[in-house]
């Protein structure tokens, strides 16, 4: 809640550089993603985790808070995944350096 996840990547994009930053995002975003699907496989809730991105979407379509009709969207509901993006952005930010130094 209290948003360290972006201080730590406006700190990584204000070493690394607007060029480097990106690439750093995407290999986080990329990280992130598979660990989330990690995350839903092992809690076993697939299907619930697609069903709650496709409710995001139809939500934000029609410009819905989706978080007040399912609790399991509110990031402070017991009933909610969570995953500490600090180790994706970290692996990201060392897999990226280590691209950036293989060539």
């Amino acid at each position: 809640m209290g948003a360290g996840d972006v201080k730590l990547m406006m700190a990584i994009g204000a070493i690394a550089g607007p060029s480097n930053w990106f690439q750093i995002f995407v290999l986080t975003a990329v990280c992130g993603a598979f660990f989330g699907l990690c995350l839903a496989v092992a809690k076993r809730r697939v299907y619930q985790t697609l069903w709650n991105c496709y409710f995001l979407l139809s939500e934000m379509v029609h410009l819905r808070a989706p978080h007040r009709t399912t609790s399991q969207l509110d990031v402070s509901s017991s009933d909610a995944l969570r995953l500490p993006h600090g180790v994706s952005i970290a692996i990201g930010s060392i897999a990226a350096v280590s691209f950036h130094l293989a060539s």
